[in-house]
């Protein structure tokens, strides 16, 4: 649940509460900005502050991040970084991950797609250990404006998920 306050064409503000339930319990509390300094160009700023329970262990996060985004004619780019830092009885892992897109209108039939998701984290064990994930995409559509009986898309994905050491067994 949550809010979001507009103060002018330029800056908006939020505030949310996010209250998870689950293997992950806890209730976080998200706060930002999101700046449109002009038609094009919107940039944010957020951070979340919370505590999570996970296998009767309590979390404690702390999260920041900083988000751009660009859209034009045909264009659009959008990209965030966020730092997050979790931690529970003396173990901790500080996290760090980055996420873009892009999307292009090459014509009227043909439009273009990019994604990057990225994450690595340093942890010192416990349930909070070191992971590292990646997933980048490339893929485009046809979908001519003077039939729309036949489209195509396409899309390949690389995935590479680099679990915590406890989370893989003997078998692997």
């Amino acid at each position: 649940a949550g809010g979001r306050r507009r103060y002018s064409d330029y800056l908006s503000v939020y505030g949310e509460e996010r209250a998870s339930f689950g293997n992950r319990q806890g209730l976080t509390h998200a706060y930002g900005a999101d700046f449109t300094p002009g038609e094009k160009l919107s940039v944010g700023l957020g951070f979340e502050i919370g505590n999570l329970e996970e296998s009767d262990q309590l979390i404690e996060r702390e999260a920041y991040t900083l988000s751009a985004g660009y859209t034009d004619e045909g264009l659009t780019i959008g990209s965030a970084f966020e730092w997050r830092d979790d931690r529970a009885d003396g173990v901790a892992r500080e996290t760090w991950l980055f996420r873009s897109n892009l999307g292009l209108q090459l014509s009227d039939n043909w439009r273009a797609l990019a994604k990057l998701n990225h994450a690595e984290s340093d942890g010192t064990g416990g349930n909070i250990a070191s992971a590292d994930f990646t997933e980048a995409q490339l893929g485009g559509a046809y979908r001519p404006i003077n039939n729309d009986r036949s489209n195509a898309l396409f899309r390949y994905t690389y995935f590479r998920d680099l679990a915590p050491g406890q989370q893989v067994s003997a078998a692997g």
